[in-house]
């Protein structure tokens, strides 16, 4: 299991990516979008919680006008806890 804590400047954004075994992300301050492949992007705000299903493509990131900040905690499966998507794949989730 990994836990970390990520701070992203307004308007920034993750690339899209899945973890072998899902992903929690608890926000802890700051305005962000959480999008999952193939739907809309939806607002978080501290406090909320998301849980990313094992495999599901998503991808995370502060608004246009506020920094974000949040926990991450996923599991580790093969030595990997994520897995970033390559260009075509990438290209593909924007879709």
């Amino acid at each position: 299991m990994t836990a970390m804590r990520v701070f992203m400047e307004p308007g920034t954004m993750t690339n899209w990516h899945s973890h072998p075994r899902g992903q929690l992300l608890f926000v802890v301050s700051g305005v962000g979008h959480v999008q999952r492949h193939g739907e809309a992007a939806e607002c978080v705000r501290a406090g909320d919680t998301v849980w990313f299903a094992a495999g599901e493509r998503h991808r995370h990131g502060a608004a246009s006008d506020s920094s974000f900040s949040y926990l991450s905690v996923q599991c580790v499966r093969d030595g990997t806890a994520v897995r970033w998507l390559d260009t075509a794949e990438s290209e593909e989730a924007e879709q």
